[in-house]
This record gives C-alpha cells, structure tokens and sequence, in this order.
C-alpha cells in the first residue's frame, strides 16, 4: 500500500512539474523558459563538481582527527540532492534543489526533519551532531 502512495506522490509531483512548465510557456515565453532550464541545469553542474571536490577531503580530514563526520556527511549528501534537484527540469525541483544548496535553508530543513522523527515516532537522536 506504501508503495501505491509514494507512486502516486511521484506523478502528481510530475504533474504539477509539467503544469507550471506549461504556464511559464505561455506566461513569459519560450525564450524565458529556455534560459531558466539551461541556467538551472549549469548551477547544478558546477555545484556537483564543487561538491565532489571537496566533500570527500573533508571527511577524511575529520576521519584524521579522529572527529565523527555525521554533519559533513549529511551536508554534502544534502547539497548534492540540491544539485540534482537543479538538473531536474521543473519549477519545483529547482525551489527544492535551491532550499537544499543553501546553508540556512538545509540547517532549518535538517531541524525540522528531524523535529517530525522525533515527534512522529518517539526517537531520541543525538541530531545536534547534523
């Protein structure tokens, strides 16, 4: 049954990705559109290359003093679901790959995860590590 929701979940987000391309079309125009998508699509790359560039060294650098690396860890996995999230094309995707590249919103988007699995299911984490 799971299975179902998160299938449906996956069209309507799909959907509602093609409607708002569609009104963007006709809004501001073809030319609009194209430079949205394509300027999009280019931060999404160079924020991959700038990722893979200096996740792992961080890590390891932590690893080396013998620190955890949960927050680098969550951090870079989370900028590079952003960048992917750009590279979609959509609306949607993009206000989402945005809101996990930059630092205040992923902080506040881990808080209040975090916040809902504590409250949902009663799990005591140690999340100040993330």
């Amino acid at each position: 049954m799971w299975l179902i929701k998160i299938m449906l979940l996956f069209l309507l987000f799909l959907f509602l990705e093609f409607y708002l391309l569609v009104r963007m079309f006709y809004l501001f125009g073809v030319g609009f559109l194209l430079v949205e998508l394509g300027l999009s699509a280019l931060a999404g790359v160079l924020i991959l290359k700038w990722v893979g560039r200096g996740w792992l060294k961080r890590i390891k650098l932590s690893l080396v003093d013998g620190e955890l690396p949960a927050g680098d860890i969550l951090n870079g996995f989370l900028v590079y679901l952003g960048a992917v999230f750009l590279l979609f094309p959509g609306i949607i995707s993009d206000i989402i790959g945005v809101l996990l590249v930059f630092s205040l919103t992923r902080q506040l988007l881990k808080h209040a995860f975090w916040w809902i699995v504590v409250k949902l299911y009663g799990v005591r984490t140690h999340y100040e590590y993330f």
